[in-house]
């Protein structure tokens, strides 16, 4: 939802995710698109900054989760590169496991994982099953806002998933993900339904409402 705000006051039934100071008055705000943070408000000329980094956060969350990597690279192939994200610090993504962001020019983004968190794939995996029973998310995928919209990317990791426990009898480090180097393009439309014309007038530079593509390694 996009609003219009001339009044301070209309800013306190919102959150602001950004943690940063309010600009009210005569200012064009766009609400989080996914029910689960519909109170998240962000400025519109940085709202897609947020969003983009969100999402790139929990892919890596998602594939450290599932797949046990250490290392993650995230290559933009099409569409804004790293370059425009003057708002949002990319580098302060929260993820699992101490994972630590460096961003490597403008358009590369490398996730590595703490070796202190490194354990048996099998362990961490049945450490993992226990949480979700006890927590009541059999599938594991309530806690992910955005995994669901990436449908082949969800597709691969649980092939891969599959594939190596097809391999399971024989010795796991031989046959540990995080030994092979796999990588899957990933395209993401963040217009959510705004024009070129529209975002001209709220403040939204017309390149993030392209479609644009990322070549995630791990």
């Amino acid at each position: 939802n996009l609003y219009f705000i001339d009044k301070e006051e209309e800013l306190e039934k919102f959150y602001n995710p950004l943690g940063d100071r309010w600009v009210a008055k005569k200012k064009y705000y766009i609400s989080h698109p996914k029910k689960e943070r519909e109170n998240y408000l962000l400025e519109a000329s940085k709202f897609h900054e947020y969003i983009v980094r969100e999402q790139l956060e929990e892919i890596a969350n998602y594939l450290n989760h599932e797949l046990n990597i250490n290392y993650l690279k995230i290559e933009a192939e099409e569409g804004n590169d790293f370059s425009p994200y003057t708002n949002v610090a990319l580098e302060e993504m929260n993820l699992n496991d101490e994972g630590k962001v460096e961003l490597k020019g403008d358009k590369t983004l490398e996730i590595k994982w703490s070796e202190n968190y490194t354990m048996d794939y099998e362990a961490k995996q049945e450490e993992k099953e226990v949480d979700c029973l006890e927590s009541g998310n059999l599938n594991g995928k309530n806690e992910f806002l955005w995994i669901e919209d990436f449908e082949g990317l969800v597709n691969k990791v649980q092939e891969l998933k599959a594939s190596n426990k097809r391999g399971e009898n024989e010795d796991l480090e031989e046959n540990s993900l995080i030994k092979v180097e796999n990588s899957y393009i990933l395209e993401i439309d963040n217009s959510f339904g705004i024009s070129e014309k529209i975002g001209k007038k709220i403040g939204v530079n017309p390149t993030w409402l392209k479609k644009c593509s990322f070549k995630i390694t791990f």
